[in-house]
């Protein structure tokens, strides 16, 4: 008899449910379905600022530029400073999102995409990526919308939540990301990207104890820190990259890459390749993985892209 989970049927705030290719990290290229809900316990105003840990310096990304008088994301800016998904973190933005069900929300995907995620003409998995905004701040409804799609025998093989890493999974929900991966044979890669507080401007944003709790449910994963290629901010990045080879996380550094992505949201940032050049001979030398940014490359780093 085919098992039916008990799925809740909350109602999520999200901003964008698009299709593209992912690109970042380790499955950079991958088409993929991305979901990208509202809400942020960080704002990282930091990045791309001329003094990140310094905010009394900072540049608005949105000067000139009244939220409220916004009706539609596609009319939003590439944020030059700061976070840039801004408009999923900010209440300043929430009129933007959306609100809809998780049997909405997984009704919708199944529209989007062909039997058995499958497209048309690679035969290659569409891939699903969780994103934010911070996904673990509903990560119940994010987990529950996978279960709908297993319900409906229509799901994913390939999954990847995008996160801040400093929310910890519940003991439920481990239990629940283990069952996906060990009975349905889904694989659940966790992107995990640390801000660093000479980057983003985040301090005590590092959370080892909620990293153990995504291995927990699945060791397939990756860290992912940006980077702007000052001294502090790499002597800050090899701190607990090193932290991590002690006894207690230690799983954590043999099993997982690190990937080092320069900082920086628009086309002409991403381009400028003295600014790139540099960090990627500087990660090659310290022995870390590099990731760019292909969907800014191919797209402009605009909202749906």
């Amino acid at each position: 008899m085919k098992k039916v989970h008990v799925i809740g049927d909350s109602t999520v705030r999200y901003t964008e449910l698009f299709t593209s290719v992912q690109g970042e990290g380790r499955y950079t290229g991958k088409l993929s379905m991305f979901f990208r809900f509202f809400g942020c316990n960080l704002s990282c105003q930091g990045f791309f600022q001329e003094h990140p840990t310094m905010p009394t310096t900072y540049k608005d990304p949105l000067a000139g530029v009244e939220p409220k008088t916004i009706k539609r994301l596609e009319d939003l800016p590439v944020f030059q400073y700061g976070c840039d998904t801004g408009y999923s973190v900010s209440a300043k933005f929430k009129h933007l999102a959306e609100k809809a069900t998780v049997h909405d929300i997984g009704n919708k995907m199944m529209t989007m995409v062909p039997q058995d995620w499958k497209h048309n003409h690679s035969n290659a998995d569409v891939h699903l990526v969780f994103t934010g905004g911070e996904p673990l701040l509903w990560q119940d409804e994010m987990i529950d919308i996978v279960f709908f799609l297993v319900d409906s025998g229509n799901y994913p093989k390939f999954i990847t939540v995008e996160t801040n890493g400093t929310k910890p999974l519940s003991a439920e929900n481990i239990e629940r990301i283990k069952e996906l991966r060990d009975e349905y044979g889904i694989e659940w890669q966790w992107s995990v990207s640390p801000k660093l507080w000479t980057v983003s401007g985040e301090d005590e944003a590092i959370n080892f104890d909620a990293w153990d709790t995504y291995f927990q449910a699945s060791s397939v994963g990756y860290l992912k820190f940006v980077v702007n290629g000052t001294d502090v901010c790499w002597e800050e990045l090899n701190y607990y990259v090193d932290l991590l080879q002690m006894p207690l996380n230690g799983h954590l550094a043999r099993e997982w890459e690190v990937y080092v992505m320069p900082c920086g949201a628009t086309l002409e940032q991403q381009s400028d390749l003295n600014y790139i050049k540099a960090i990627a001979e500087r990660a090659l030398k310290e022995g870390y993985q590099i990731s760019g940014r292909l969907h800014v490359n191919l797209f402009g780093n605009g909202v749906n892209t």
